[in-house]
């Protein structure tokens, strides 16, 4: 089985079959009895398989010109005139454009991975953050709707919960101020600093938090 992979061959096939035709028939004339000279005729043939061969190669480049019209407008992102890949198809192989088209088929698939994993992120992202900044929204409201309730005149508890609203407060601050570094590190703006802290005071800062939450509940 002959496989054709350029339209340079399969015009050339096309040339020598219209040849082929074209002596058949000469051959015919001449077992008919009528006279033919050789030379003309070898002419006749070279002129005929040249004809077809480069009319059947404009064929072949206009056809698949218009083919692959729309899957260079989705490749380029624009319109794309026939003529413009007509003029494209003259400089490379069939072969050599089903390459690029399967590489820009890779690219996109990598690129539509990414998306999808950084759109995947940024839901999870934004989860956690919602959770993050309820936590001391919610405290701050229950100290202040304690302390409105009465604890404000209770001197065992109004300093306390002031201080843990205090706390709440300075908490939105760190997580804001986080959102705004985390910004910058996408951005290449800032880098990430390591830096100790007294994870007894956090734990503790935590369960101060929690209180309220634990009470309501």
């Amino acid at each position: 089985m002959i496989t054709i992979k350029t339209k340079e061959a399969a015009s050339v096939w096309i040339g020598l079959l219209a040849t082929a035709i074209a002596a058949g028939l000469l051959f015919a004339m001449e077992a008919k009895g009528v006279q033919v000279r050789w030379i003309a005729a070898v002419v006749v043939l070279l002129c005929t398989f040249t004809a077809v061969m480069l009319i059947s190669l404009f064929i072949i480049r206009k056809y698949v010109a218009y083919k692959l019209k729309p899957i260079y407008s989705i490749v380029l992102s624009r319109n794309v005139h026939t003529d413009e890949i007509f003029t494209e198809l003259k400089d490379k192989k069939v072969e050599n454009i089903g390459e690029e088209l399967t590489a820009w088929a890779d690219t996109n698939d990598r690129e539509i991975a990414r998306l999808k994993e950084a759109e995947h992120f940024r839901k999870q992202y934004l989860g956690n953050v919602a959770h993050e900044l309820k936590t001391p929204i919610f405290n701050v409201q229950g100290y202040i709707s304690t302390l409105l309730d009465g604890g404000l005149e209770d001197e065992l508890i109004n300093r306390k919960y002031l201080e843990r609203a205090e706390k709440s407060i300075d908490r939105l601050i760190n997580i804001v101020n986080d959102l705004d570094t985390i910004s910058k590190l996408e951005s290449s703006m800032n880098r990430l600093e390591m830096e100790r802290f007294d994870i007894v005071a956090l734990a503790k800062e935590i369960a101060d938090q929690a209180e309220m939450e634990a009470d309501r509940k």
